[in-house]
């Protein structure tokens, strides 16, 4: 994928869902403010929830998620549903409410849902296109933003496509790499090939732009230090002398 003069494909919908709802119930959210966590048998129920959604078996989605409404994740698909449906587009306000609410609680997913959401200007369900406005590119980088702070790969990947749209390709870059530090394949592709066309300047500012993001996650919390600790031992989208100084965060 080239993102070469701000052109960027943004019709793509979220085929990772699934892996991603995974990995995110499994795994603890690095967030500003503790969550109330599923037990795993509720995981289980909301990942069947998620499958029903992914699948358009909408009725079941709801019968599984009302029951666990307490939860940021099931708030999440709960919103989804309802923005989808095609059957219930009454619910739509409830919806976007639903979702923002579980963004607003950290759940990640629910970040990167919204961000997409507003990039894309779509909504699956109606299958109605929204014009963009300059608030909805707003919107896009808000939630795309609070997402990439979670250490989403996902949600850096399309901030870096916001950064593409407006000309920041600096800062594209710089979300590009941190993507793909975080395990994001087309990011990765896309800094091996050098497809933002960036000269070494601009790449080293970018490099170093990352790299401050990295150190300042990693002295933000013990549980960020060790996480990007093990991140520095294999990532080759940081440089040597980087992935030495977070190595060496596995010392303290």
């Amino acid at each position: 994928m080239s993102l070469a003069a701000g052109k960027m494909d943004f019709s793509c919908e979220l085929p990772f869902f699934l892996q991603l709802l995974h990995k995110m119930l499994s795994q603890p959210n690095p967030a500003p403010q503790p969550m109330t966590e599923p037990a795993p048998a509720e995981q289980e129920q909301i990942a069947q929830a998620a499958a029903a959604f992914e699948s358009r078996d909408y009725a079941k989605a709801v019968a599984l998620l009302i029951p666990l409404i307490r939860y940021p994740a099931a708030k999440c698909f709960l919103g989804l549903v309802y923005l989808d449906d095609p059957l219930q587009p009454g619910m739509r306000s409830q919806g976007w409410d639903s979702l923002i609410a579980s963004a607003q609680a950290g759940f990640g997913y629910a970040c990167l849902a919204l961000g997409h959401r507003f990039l894309t200007g779509q909504d699956r369900g109606s299958q109605i296109e929204v014009k963009e406005t300059q608030d909805s590119v707003e919107q896009a980088r808000y939630w795309l933003s609070k997402g990439a702070e979670h250490g989403c790969a996902y949600s850096q990947y399309f901030l870096s496509k916001c950064d593409c749209r407006e000309g920041d390709f600096v800062g594209a870059a710089k979300w590009l790499s941190l993507a793909a530090t975080f395990g994001h394949k087309d990011a990765a592709e896309i800094c091996d090939s050098n497809s933002l066309y960036l000269d070494s300047e601009s790449l080293d500012i970018a490099q170093a732009q990352a790299l401050e993001w990295l150190n300042a996650k990693a002295a933000s919390s013990d549980e960020w230090a060790l996480r990007i600790a093990a991140i520095g031992a294999v990532c080759k989208h940081i440089d040597e002398p980087a992935k030495r100084n977070l190595l060496s965060l596995q010392s303290h």
